[in-house]
Parts: C-alpha cells; sequence; structure tokens
C-alpha cells in the first residue's frame, strides 16, 4: 500500500464521526457489517469499516466481497439495494455475494467534487432482510452527504496543514536572507 493510501486510511478510520454513522446503520438496519471504501486503482479499500459478523475485514483491506455492489453502484450512477438476494437476478450476476453467502446488501455512492464518484458506503449482511429503497433510500442518502462534507473537510484541513508546513519550510528556508528594499 503506498504511503498516501495508507494515511489516507487511517485518517478516515480515526475520524469518529465515520466510525459513529457505520455504526448506527448496522444499528438501524440490522446489518452486521458496514464499510466506507475508495476506489483506488481499480480497486475498492476498506477505509473505515464496522464488522459485527466477524469477516475480518480491516481499514486498509482491499474489499472484494463489495467490488461488485460499488462496481454496480457505479455502473448505474445511484444505489444497490438487495434483500433476499438468493432470490434476485443480482445474485447470480455477481460471484462475490454468493460466494460469502451475502443475502442482503446496500451501496450507496458518496458523492465527490464534481460529481466524481470515488467512495462508497456500504452495508452486508448474511441473513434475508426486508432491504427496500424507500425505507433505507432517505437514510443512506443523508449519510452518505454527511460523510462527503466529512471528507471534503479532512482534505481542506489536511491540504491546509501541508500548505503550512511549505510556508513553514519556505520561512526556515529564508531565515538567512536579507530583506529587500525600496
Amino acid at each position: 500500500m503506498s504511503q498516501e493510501l495508507a494515511e489516507n486510511v487511517t485518517s478516515v478510520a480515526r475520524t469518529a464521526a465515520v466510525g459513529n454513522i457505520l455504526e448506527i446503520i448496522c444499528r438501524s438496519t440490522g446489518m452486521g457489517f458496514a464499510v466506507l471504501v475508495r476506489a483506488m486503482h481499480g480497486r475498492w479499500i476498506a477505509c473505515a469499516v464496522r464488522d459485527e459478523m466477524g469477516l475480518g475485514l480491516a481499514a486498509g483491506d482491499e474489499a472484494p466481497f463489495i467490488d461488485s455492489l460499488c462496481n454496480e453502484a457505479r455502473a448505474m450512477d445511484g444505489a444497490v439495494y438487495g434483500g433476499q438476494l438468493a432470490a434476485q437476478e443480482f445474485h447470480r450476476r455477481y460471484p462475490a455475494p454468493r460466494r460469502y453467502s451475502f443475502q442482503s446488501c446496500i451501496s450507496v455512492p458518496v458523492p465527490g467534487r464534481n460529481g466524481a464518484f470515488h467512495w462508497a458506503l456500504c452495508a452486508v449482511d448474511r441473513r434475508p432482510m426486508q432491504v427496500d429503497e424507500s425505507h433505507l433510500a432517505g437514510l443512506f442518502t443523508l449519510f452518505a452527504e454527511q460523510l462527503a462534507h466529512i471528507l471534503e473537510l479532512r482534505d481542506e484541513l489536511t491540504m491546509r496543514g501541508q500548505l503550512d508546513q511549505s510556508a513553514r519550510a519556505a520561512a526556515g528556508a529564508g531565515a538567512g536572507l536579507l530583506p529587500l528594499s525600496d
């Protein structure tokens, strides 16, 4: 994993609000697994994880069982909701949910700057659940928008910190120079 990606994952995983949102998702849906993933070089990387199912995925890990959900959401340019997946075409089309015995899933894009889709909010469970759009669409959309704001603020603060470091370094490098006079 690159240093930039590792720093990104660590920063997101340590953001309390992100962890709180994942906990609320698990509690409100009854699903045992929620994750915020980021698309990086054709892979989906878990950046924050709430794992009550014991799947063993941690922040920084590639999320192979989430990739088909995220790719489907990206292709549809919208959310994917599925309950009782064994009876749906989605389960037959994508091997990952079948391989991991998932019966319920939700994948919602987290809006980025200029409409870019680099993040997704996902939840899965092995139990078949009533996961219909009308019940959860508003909740997941709200959480995705909140996560977008959190991530944007985090990026801005990171950028400011880097600019401050550059300014301090430049000021330190120029400390021995004589000031220009008129």
